[in-house]
């Protein structure tokens, strides 16, 4: 079975945290100074060598709010994620709401899907395993929810977004991006990442969803194998996009 390399865990682990003005990640333990220049260099932002500590933090300061407005601006402008996405496949179980996150999170979800056994969990994901893993009685589509304890703003969405992308990027050099985008799906501010990934006799897709909840950034992803893609794929499609939220941001 192929397995999902980066976690949804290692993902939010990946994604600035806290208020309007995030602390900067610091996951190898730098210390502020070095963790800043980390940051900025690999958001592309140039940074003088003899900088002083509160010019790097005014510099993260205005990346973090420009990215902030990116994330406003595009979540206004951005296309519903159903565009272009196909029905579902004749022959698989039909859909029905399923709830989630005591009934926070609502998916579409096809009535067959059970609880993904230890070893089903295992061969897809690395760990930390998702709290919350669905599959169909063949192991071809799995659903994984993970409602993370990274603290996310909802103007942090493009900050949290881009750390995604950088995080699947170093993991997955390999892979082929099929979408990487800011996205509305029911109204709500949300990113989409979906990619190709592994040896091409093992490659597996993977669509993700990252929007917040309660403050909390929450990951939705359905994987399957490129084989299953032709008749699974429309599927996964449908599932990420009726993503439906009760809960405040």
């Amino acid at each position: 079975m192929r397995r999902l390399a980066i976690s949804l865990g290692s993902l939010a682990l990946c994604v600035a945290t806290a208020a309007e003005v995030p602390p900067v990640p610091d996951p190898f333990g730098l210390g502020e100074r070095l963790a800043l220049i980390d940051w900025l260099r690999d958001h592309q932002v140039t940074v003088d060598p003899g900088a002083r500590d509160p010019e790097l933090r005014a510099l993260y300061e205005a990346e973090v709010s420009r990215l902030a407005k990116v994330a406003a601006d595009a979540a206004r402008a951005a296309p519903a994620i159903a565009d272009g996405a196909e029905d579902t496949v004749p022959g698989i179980a039909a859909f029905a709401p399923r709830t989630f996150l005591d009934q926070r999170l609502t998916l579409q979800v096809p009535e067959d899907f059970l609880a993904a056994s230890p070893e089903q969990k295992l061969g897809r994901f690395a760990e930390p395993i998702p709290s919350i893993v669905l599959c169909d009685p063949q192991g071809a589509l799995f659903l994984a929810v993970d409602h993370t304890r990274t603290a996310l703003a909802p103007q942090q969405l493009a900050h949290a977004h881009r750390n995604v992308e950088i995080a699947l990027r170093a993991r997955h050099p390999e892979a082929t991006w099929l979408r990487n985008e800011l996205v509305e799906i029911g109204g709500r501010p949300c990113f989409i990442v979906d990619l190709r990934s592994g040896r091409d006799d093992a490659q597996v897709r993977s669509l993700t969803v990252g929007t917040g909840i309660e403050r909390r950034l929450l990951l939705v992803t359905c994987t399957l194998a490129r084989e299953h893609e032709e008749r699974w794929l429309p599927n996964a499609q449908r599932i990420v996009r009726s993503l439906d939220v009760a809960a405040p941001e």
